[in-house]
């Protein structure tokens, strides 16, 4: 084995006995922390999150406060909403939702949070070899993914809530038969939340991991 090989497996085998569950605490606390930092930056910009043009073009009328502070969030990593399987192709995607406010660009940056949460994660365990701060960053997608995913779920909105005399007020002026769309739901969308957040958070935990261990002692 290279001196080389022997320095990276040593500094791997010598990972704090805690750092897992700290990188996953700090992910999912990343998550959060980017859901609040939505919310505010929405009622900085004045913007109401259940009753954006995009939640009534998808489910014909306002959702919650909090449903649509998660639609947004998911739109700041750019994962778009739509509606689940079933209804054909009468609603697929909805309207990038930060696209239609200028002043809600800098939401943006949300997901920079993550960084936030793994450099956390490897200053709080005093980890100062890069490789082993890489790891802990890249870990803490261990905790950012389910905390996305379970927002998610939280957020999906079915599309009979605001059904009327047998008809739910999406699609067109006439909508569509409750029958239609019995079962189906409205949001974040699986496959690209599971891509999207993955590939992220791996380069972006990596980077940020790796930089706070190549600070600690300063």
């Amino acid at each position: 084995m290279s001196p080389e090989d022997n320095t990276t497996l040593r500094s791997l085998l010598n990972l704090p006995p805690r750092w897992l569950p700290v990188a996953v605490a700090c992910g999912a606390g990343a998550a959060l922390l980017g859901l609040a930092l939505t919310r505010v930056g929405l009622a900085v910009a004045g913007v109401s999150p259940g009753d954006s043009d995009v939640a009534h073009w998808m489910v014909g009328g306002p959702i919650s406060a909090l449903e649509g502070s998660i639609w947004f969030l998911f739109d700041a990593h750019w994962i778009r909403t739509r509606t689940g399987h079933g209804l054909s192709n009468l609603v697929t995607f909805g309207h990038p939702l930060i696209q239609s406010d200028a002043a809600l660009w800098p939401l943006r940056l949300v997901p920079l949070t993550f960084g936030l949460g793994a450099a956390t994660a490897v200053r709080y365990l005093g980890i100062d070899d890069l490789l082993a701060g890489a790891v802990t960053g890249v870990g803490a997608t261990l905790g950012y993914l389910p905390a996305m995913l379970a927002l998610r779920a939280v957020s999906r909105v079915p599309l009979t809530r605001h059904a009327a005399d047998g008809r739910v007020p999406i699609s067109d002026a006439d909508g569509i038969p409750v029958s239609a769309a019995a079962g189906v739901t409205a949001g974040p969308d699986l496959a690209v939340t599971l891509a999207v957040v993955t590939g992220l958070n791996v380069v972006l935990g990596y980077l940020a991991g790796a930089f706070a261990a190549a600070t600690v002692g300063d």
